[in-house]
């Protein structure tokens, strides 16, 4: 006997996955037919297709369903199988009768985009007519005090663009979208005249189409009163701003003309997930820059001191060249049976011109020791050779540039993995 079959979908943004899959699970178990996620740039979709006898008894199961997602999903689910998240939140805004704004051109080339696909986008928003444009035309800077107050503070001049884009066009919401940056994740900013809502965007392959759906999605929830998600961040217009985490740095592994980046994780099997850290300013990340530069780097000069030396200083120099120069030959035959001296320091770090010296450095290394296996670059702290698994003695503190002061040892690859497997430690 053939059964007649219904698909129901319920689309939803602002809730992490990991929270719609533990309700999928759960009504998996009480017996729910069908059920699949489908996910994109921070949008999910829940699709339910049961099998029945008839097809009203299919549609009343899908139904029975809906209500029960609608329950769990709250105020993220934006419509059907057919919705969109750009029309649902258009829609909204027009219901209301409210007008949002972009408070620059990065922001308005993002929004603008999707607005120009919309019925009703005259209604609710200005395409820059009132807002950035009309602020670049005139070259005003945003007053923001804030900024002057919290100088270190990435969001503040973003919600101090947001505020003179509502002077300017008298709109009741205005966004901003900053990218990620070399220390701190991207960020979108939905302002109001006296609060502001920040949602720090997760890693993506598209982050301007991750940005535009959350504020697309903040404007839809803010016009209709609903919740907001638990990850958005609210705080008053003009006081201290939620601090962001801060970008996990990477190594580099340079092995064999071979290159991955990798992040900075204490479990080598999630690599590639992000960690909370520490908050970085832009201020205080440079200057761990040159503090680390200054600490590691045989190439910074020490600071000249200022003092006259006098007869006996001149006798003590050149006493101190002689030493100097007998030094140097005394180096030389030492290391006259070593590789080069992995001298890499002229070469910037991260080019084709550093990873071809560096590679040349490793195949040089390798004629004269066949226990090295690759070459460990880290920037500002210039390399060191890694050695195969239980490698001798022998090995011990060949061409390393840096290494610890207390230990004598070589760094090498833990087990008995090779550099080029993927699960190689």
């Amino acid at each position: 006997m053939s059964k007649a079959t219904q698909m129901m979908a319920l689309r939803l943004f602002g809730l992490p996955q990991k929270r719609v899959e533990e309700v999928l699970k759960q009504a998996a178990a009480q017996g729910c037919p069908g059920l699949r996620l489908l996910s994109r740039e921070g949008e999910l979709v829940v699709c339910v297709q049961p099998k029945a006898p008839t097809e009203q008894q299919a549609k009343q199961i899908c139904d029975a369903w809906r209500v029960y997602f609608e329950k769990a999903f709250g105020a993220a689910v934006f419509g059907d199988e057919n919705a969109n998240l750009n029309e649902a939140a258009v829609e909204t805004l027009a219901q209301k009768r409210k007008l949002f704004v972009a408070a620059d051109a990065l922001t308005g080339h993002v929004l603008e985009a999707r607005m120009r696909r919309q019925k009703l986008a005259s209604v609710v928003y200005d395409f820059g007519q009132q807002s950035y444009r009309r602020m670049q035309e005139k070259r005003r800077q945003p007053s923001g005090s804030a900024v002057k107050k919290y100088p270190d503070c990435p969001v503040q001049p973003a919600v101090a663009d947001a505020r003179e884009a509502l002077a300017v066009s008298g709109a009741d919401w205005a966004a901003a979208y900053k990218r990620p940056g070399e220390f701190q994740p991207g960020f979108v900013v939905v302002c109001s005249a006296k609060t502001a809502y920040l949602q720090v965007l997760e890693e993506s392959q598209q982050p301007d189409l991750l940005a535009g759906n959350w504020i697309m999605d903040l404007l839809r929830r803010l016009a209709a009163g609903a919740d907001l998600p638990q990850s958005v961040q609210s705080f008053a217009v003009g006081k201290k701003a939620p601090e962001l985490p801060a970008v996990q740095p990477c190594l580099r592994l340079e092995a064999t003309g071979k290159t991955v980046d990798m992040a900075v994780s204490p479990d080598p099997a999630k690599t590639n997930e992000w960690q909370k850290g520490p908050s970085v300013t832009a201020s205080n990340a440079r200057s761990a820059k040159s503090s680390a530069r200054i600490l590691y780097d045989d190439s910074v000069p020490e600071p000249a001191s200022k003092k006259r030396r006098g007869p006996m200083g001149g006798i003590l120099l050149s006493l101190l060249l002689v030493l100097c120069v007998a030094g140097a030959a005394a180096l030389a035959v030492r290391f006259s049976e070593r590789p080069p001296e992995n001298d890499l320091g002229d070469v910037g770090y991260g080019t084709a011109d550093y990873d071809t010296a560096a590679r040349d450095y490793l195949l040089r290394a390798q004629q004269k020791n066949d226990q090295v296996a690759a070459y460990l670059a880290l920037p500002k702290l210039g390399g060191a050779l890694v050695y195969r698994p239980g490698a001798g003695e022998a090995a011990q503190n060949t061409g390393l540039r840096v290494q610890a002061a207390e230990s004598d040892s070589s760094i090498s690859f833990a087990g008995k993995a090779t550099p080029a497997d993927a699960h190689s430690n």
